[in-house]
């Protein structure tokens, strides 16, 4: 619950809007002394836990977005070795004040204290995965075998990214995206949910302890409308954790943008337990899977399909469940963390039992904070409880027969997220599992998010990554570069060019740089006589005749490169004087010849 209320002030009031803000005014204190604040007041309580100071306006998010635009080219300059000691900074705060933040993550959260150890472990090896592969994926990678070619893959960060988070790991979720994203090379305008506020303060206040800029990681406060804002802010990429209607709104909201989108959204995680399998083998996989943190993460079990046995299994399931409330449930399971939740919980149940649902136990909410692990069966799919998210200590168990009516049911769901199989046949499970639409599969063990294996969501279970590789080159735009390691002067075209001193190509260069034709180099005014019965002439005749078609064809295709008009009219000259000689010997051995015949009757006289 957030609770909103002027500082100096115990009074509380309705969370506003900017405009509406400045209307306000409460006798006895003076416009300066107005603020915007929150009290963090967890559910279940009434006495807040912290108070969150200056709440966001649009006016404020448009200047972190501008602010953090312009600081994202130098933080882009910063060595990725030295972006990583910063990180590997952070990952060592957490470990030397973690039983701090578990603590702080149990008060916000409800989560008992043991299972926020486990959280603030899960976020050190998180995000030291992270480190291990950043060199890999973000250092431009050669594909080449050849010494002469370096064909290379370079990442290019978004630049400035919203990130909307959910109140959901508080600690291991915004840690999941800021790592990446930082390392990355981006900047990051980070906004948590209203219910996880205190946590989100104390990560951004250790990222700028340890060395993160405060331009780089501006902190949003606020709640849902403050998120609104964001979308609206000049954002390079978007990132939101969450539920699927809220992730839906979003990207119709941005659908023009053409910004790059990370929706992780809603999950219905299912179950498959075959008959060569018995219920006591499996029931404490169940129970770790749906009821730890109250059933309140993104890989907890809602589904659970059972081929033949689904009355043993129940049974088993209950009497187990049975014994832990007869314990100590609100150490072992935890506290909602709103009250909303609850409330869309009980809904859920209620509206199911109209339709025929039984309860094997639990079903209604507990203490205020609180609601009891529930277990519900006689289960169909037109009831709403098996479409929609539940976010909570609740499962379904439904009966099923041979492998395909399984693999349908688990299918038969708008989310994709993960599904367990459990199973004694490997075989079966390799069959089974190539058959499920969904983003990962488990073989005899619970969803579990991979540190070093992908973990994104098919379906309306959202799009982007969490975990692996992926959730680096999802921060990044990809850019291929490709360098010739080879001196210039030994590349060779693939287009053949004639050679430099061919005539082809020297006729053609000349027609290239001056339109040179036919009268400018003087081919009609060559001295022979066409109707003259002389071989001789006639053959120089065809000779001028096929240079004169020469150069016709040279002007219609335009041929040819650079040559001097001086040099082309030298050569034309050379070849007018050969033929004024060849016509001269021609005329000479007519006149030997003339003179010969005029000596031959004295010959025979």
């Amino acid at each position: 619950m957030l609770r909103v209320g002027w500082r100096g002030t115990s009074r509380s009031l309705q969370y506003k809007t900017h405009e509406q803000r400045r209307r306000i005014h409460i006798p006895g204190f003076s416009r300066e002394e107005e603020r915007f604040d929150a009290d963090i007041i967890p559910t279940g309580q009434s006495n807040p836990i912290a108070q969150i100071k200056d709440i966001d306006t649009p006016e404020s998010i448009q200047r972190k977005a501008a602010s953090a635009k312009s600081a994202q080219r130098a933080w882009r300059e910063v060595e990725l070795h030295d972006r990583a000691t910063i990180i590997g900074r952070f990952v060592r705060e957490l470990e030397l004040r973690r039983d701090g933040i578990a603590n702080t993550i149990s008060v916000e959260s409800g989560k008992p204290l043991a299972a926020a150890i486990a959280e603030v472990d899960a976020t050190i090896k998180h995000i030291g995965s992270i480190l291990d592969q950043g060199a890999s994926v973000l250092y431009p990678n050669n594909l080449s075998k050849k010494p002469s070619l370096g064909i290379e893959r370079h990442r290019d960060p978004l630049g400035t990214i919203g990130f909307i988070s959910t109140y959901v790991n508080s600690l291991l979720t915004p840690a999941k995206i800021l790592a990446p994203a930082l390392l990355a090379g981006n900047t990051v305008l980070f906004k948590p949910s209203e219910h996880a506020a205190v946590m989100g303060q104390e990560i951004v206040r250790l990222l700028h302890e340890c060395g993160v800029p405060k331009q780089v990681l501006p902190y949003i406060v606020g709640g849902s409308e403050v998120g609104g804002y964001i979308l609206s802010a000049p954002l390079d990429s978007l990132t939101f954790v969450g539920r699927s209607a809220t992730g839906q709104a979003i990207k119709r909201r941005l659908g023009d943008s053409n910004i790059p989108l990370q929706l992780h959204l809603s999950a219905k995680n299912a179950v498959y337990i075959r008959e060569d399998v018995s219920v006591d083998e499996v029931v404490d996989h169940i129970i770790d899977g749906a009821f730890l943190n109250n059933g309140q993460d993104c890989a907890s079990i809602e589904r659970i399909y059972v081929q033949h046995q689904a009355d043993a299994f129940a049974y088993a399931l209950t009497k187990k469940l049975v014994r832990l409330l007869e314990a100590d449930p609100d150490q072992s399971l935890g506290r909602m963390t709103t009250s909303h939740g609850i409330d869309l919980i009980q809904n859920l149940v209620d509206d199911a039992v109209r339709r025929g649902a039984k309860i094997e136990i639990g079903g209604k909410r507990g203490h205020p904070g609180y609601y009891p692990p529930t277990v519900l069966t006689n289960v169909d799919h037109t009831m709403r409880i098996s479409s929609e998210e539940i976010l909570g200590p609740v499962v379904t168990i439904t009966k099923v027969g041979p492998d395909s009516e399984g693999v349908a049911m688990v299918n038969d769901c708008r989310y994709g997220l993960a599904a367990s199989i459990f199973t004694h046949d490997e075989n079966a499970f390799r069959e089974i599992s190539s058959q499920l639409n969904v983003g990962s599969v488990f073989w005899n063990m619970s969803p579990v998010v991979p540190d070093t294996l992908s973990w994104a969501g098919r379906k309306n279970s959202g799009t982007g990554n969490m975990s692996g590789p992926e959730c680096l080159t999802s921060f990044t735009k990809s850019k291929s570069v490709m360098i010739n390691k080879q001196k210039l002067e030994k590349f060779k075209s693939k287009i053949e060019i004639p050679p430099e001193n061919s005539d082809e190509s020297e006729l053609a260069r000349a027609l290239a740089l001056e339109d040179i034709n036919l009268n400018s180099v003087g081919l009609e005014d060559a001295p022979f006589d066409p109707l003259s019965d002389d071989a001789n002439e006639r053959e120089m005749h065809q000779y001028f005749e096929s240079v004169r078609d020469e150069f016709r064809e040279m002007q219609v295709y335009e041929m040819g490169r650079d040559i001097t008009v001086e040099r082309m009219r030298e050569r034309k000259r050379m070849a007018m004087e050969s033929s004024v000689q060849e016509m001269e010997w021609a005329d000479q051995r007519k006149r030997e010849l003339a003179q010969k015949k005029m000596n031959e009757p004295l010959a025979n006289e």
